[in-house]
């Protein structure tokens, strides 16, 4: 007796199920294999040790873990700026004419006047104190050729020394002082915080220099030099005549400091 062949309809069945069967067992493995590289630790991942480090914000302990860089404090402090600096004592001779003065003429062809509450001529281009008030030598001025130096210590009434020029460099140390040239270059002027003037220094023309302004020095009232009157306290008549070879400490100097320190004029 020969075997019947199952319907058709009954194999559809029995391949379903095993259909559903294996996707499931599909499933439970994907999911075991995610589970397992979800646990797995991830070797992109950097532990960095942070000790108490006041960049991050926060108290972070030692031991703690951070993941991403780690902030420093700068190790060394912003400093204060430095004293302004400008390039500013040269002067070239202008085109204008003396002040009235009673100096005799010239011996020499190098010989030059400076005007400063009085009126000195001197015989050689040479670095000469123009104006010492009590110990300081506050303005200077150095011949050469067709050009002239300046150096300069500037006070203010309590003492404090607020500008220098030296080395034909400008320093502003305190009190914001200035230095400008108005456009000439005959000429330099600097004005403290207030926009008062406090040096002038004009070279006329190639045999003279006109100074003014208010000076003073550490224990000593400040001096005001003008055009055309004579330094306060200091009387003097005719003309300072520095002839060849002479040396002399200041051509004008107002005032000295006692062994007391008391300033006497």
């Amino acid at each position: 007796m020969s075997e019947t062949a199952p319907p058709p309809h009954s194999l559809t069945r029995r391949y379903s199920r095993i259909g559903l069967i294996l996707a499931g067992c599909s499933f439970v493995v994907a999911l075991v294999f995610g589970a397992l590289n979800y646990l797995k630790p991830s070797s992109s991942v950097q532990n960095v040790s942070v000790q108490n480090n006041q960049g991050i914000a926060g108290n972070n302990n030692s031991g703690s873990i951070y993941n991403g860089p780690v902030f420093q404090l700068p190790e060394n402090p912003v400093k204060p700026s430095p004293p302004d600096t400008q390039q500013g004592g040269t002067l070239f001779p202008g085109r204008s004419e003396d002040p009235p003065n009673t100096c005799p003429a010239p011996e020499t062809t190098t010989a030059w006047r400076i005007f400063a509450g009085g009126t000195a001529q001197i015989a050689d281009p040479m670095e000469v104190t123009v104006l010492e008030v009590g110990q300081c030598p506050v303005v200077t001025i150095k011949k050469e050729d067709d050009r002239i130096s300046v150096g300069a210590e500037l006070y203010d009434s309590m003492g404090r020394l607020i500008a220098t020029i030296k080395n034909n460099e400008f320093q502003a140390l305190s009190g914001r002082a200035q230095i400008s040239r108005d456009n000439d270059l005959s000429k330099l002027i600097i004005k403290n915080g207030d926009g008062d003037e406090i040096l002038f220094v004009h070279f006329i023309n190639r045999t003279s220099v006109k100074v003014r302004g208010v000076f003073g020095c550490p224990g000593h009232p400040l001096v005001r030099v003008a055009d055309g009157r004579p330094l306060p306290n200091f009387s003097m008549s005719g003309c300072v005549n520095l002839t060849k070879g002479a040396k002399i400490r200041a051509l004008f100097k107002v005032g000295f400091v006692d062994q007391s320190g008391k300033a006497q004029s």
